[in-house]
């Protein structure tokens, strides 16, 4: 008995330590903000992440479209970001935004990026993010989606259509 309780409380301190450090599925994971500046290099990155807009290519596509482009960019000039080079994908249903199974990892791998310039202190940095429709898990596939764009601190959001 006594045997028992203690294998007992050894899994619960098990358990309550591991969901400490969950991760949701809903974001990337965390990063290290200094990686760049730490080394040495002389490139500003971003701290804020409060100044950034999001374009695409288009608003209406259709299922067949190969690649949607999103434009990320810092409105604030010289700071370079870190943002997720892989969109995770909302479908909205009844007024409501719902998550919708996104898997591109057969074109690329999902991890974070730097987007900046070593000595640059006047370009308003900006990269472009790509979703592939094929790679959506949807059975009632068109609508109205949106794309989740992920730089370190923040999300942005970009609304698109599939007919």
């Amino acid at each position: 008995m006594k045997k028992n309780i203690i294998i007992l409380f050894v899994l619960f301190l098990f358990l309550s330590s591991c969901r400490d450090n969950y991760i949701s599925e809903k974001a990337p994971p965390e990063i290290d903000f200094d990686i760049y500046t730490a080394n040495g290099l002389n490139i500003n990155a971003e701290k804020e992440y409060n100044n950034f807009s999001v374009t695409c290519e288009g608003t209406v596509f259709s299922k067949t479209t190969e690649k949607i482009k999103f434009y990320l960019t810092n409105n604030n000039p010289g700071n370079g970001f870190y943002f997720y080079n892989t969109p995770f994908v909302e479908k909205k249903v009844k007024d409501k935004w719902i998550s919708v199974d996104y898997d591109s990892s057969s074109k690329h791998f999902a991890r974070y990026g730097f987007c900046g310039n070593e000595n640059d202190s006047e370009t308003c940095f900006g990269t472009v993010i790509y979703l592939f429709p094929e790679f959506i898990s949807d059975p009632d596939f068109g609508g109205l989606y949106r794309a989740l764009l992920y730089t370190a601190k923040n999300v942005y959001y970009c609304e698109f259509y599939i007919e």
